[in-house]
């Protein structure tokens, strides 16, 4: 097998590991490391072996691939996991983009529930849904840094990805509003132990004094359909398809971060809206 056939990965790797050491060949196929006399020349000479290798040197490269490999298997899963990582970096700066122009979906839809904080400096909106372990996880967290901070405002994107029961447990809480007791049921349901049910979601709505009847009816209500298929919308369109995912300012956060790091990105929001004022 050639060289020009092998995987782009394993090419990049061996190429980058000749570059890194400084190692280059001549057209006799030895490995010679440069002369610290003449760097220039050295680039130019290495840029050039490179160029003849492939084309003559065919047989001993796979040699050198094969063997790098053999001695070293876990660069292959390390460079698989680094362009992972930089997928995902450039996906978050895409949607980071993104929120500037969907800012009235995001923060005045008129809608999505909030806290309801008047005078804050720093909104955080999160994507959610009532089935996710780790949204579960972040909810102490959550209470904490709003506590902590009476200065944010906490937008909750009902996001029911998780099958039929997310979907009920989101038509049970924008219900629940009606009825004035939103965040009652939202904060019971993230601090009972135990997997959601329909049974163990009128348990809750019933013991955080919902009327049932009254809240059934509600459930029928064609606008809790409308703000799902709106928050659907608004997350496809933001590259958001996983929960929980919040959104700080500008700054995107996916998945399960502790207390700390969320406060990290409070001040780093609030940073931001500073420059911004300090331009303007």
């Amino acid at each position: 097998m050639g060289f020009l056939r092998l995987p782009g990965i394993c090419a990049a790797v061996i190429c980058t590991t000749f570059l890194l050491h400084g190692c280059q060949t001549t057209g006799g196929g030895k490995v010679t490391t440069p002369s610290a006399q003449n760097p220039s020349a050295d680039a130019s000479e290495k840029a050039s072996s490179l160029t003849e290798l492939t084309n003559t040197d065919t047989e001993q490269l796979h040699k050198i691939i094969k063997d790098y490999i053999l001695a070293n298997p876990n660069i292959i899963n390390q460079a698989l996991q680094i362009s992972r990582i930089r997928q995902q970096a450039r996906s978050l700066q895409s949607t980071a983009e993104l929120i500037k122009t969907r800012h009235k979906d995001l923060y005045n839809d008129e809608i999505s529930l909030s806290n309801d904080v008047e005078d804050a400096d720093v909104t955080i909106v999160e994507f959610f849904d009532y089935r996710c372990g780790f949204c579960k996880k972040a909810h102490p967290v959550i209470k904490a840094l709003l506590a902590s901070d009476p200065k944010i405002k906490f937008i909750y994107k009902e996001y029911p990805i998780l099958g039929p029961v997310s979907k009920m447990a989101t038509r049970v809480a924008i219900a629940a509003h009606k009825q004035g007791k939103y965040l009652e049921f939202h904060n019971k349901v993230f601090t009972t132990a135990g997997s959601l049910t329909e049974k163990r979601m009128m348990q809750d709505a019933e013991s955080v004094g919902l009327d049932i009847n009254l809240l059934k009816q509600d459930m029928l209500n064609k606008e809790i359909e409308d703000l799902v298929r709106r928050n659907k919308a608004l997350a496809k369109g933001l590259n958001i398809s996983g929960t929980p995912t919040f959104i700080v300012g500008t700054q995107v956060i996916q998945g399960f971060v502790n207390l700390d790091k969320m406060k990290q990105a409070v001040a780093t929001a609030r940073e931001i809206e500073k420059n911004v004022a300090k331009k303007n």
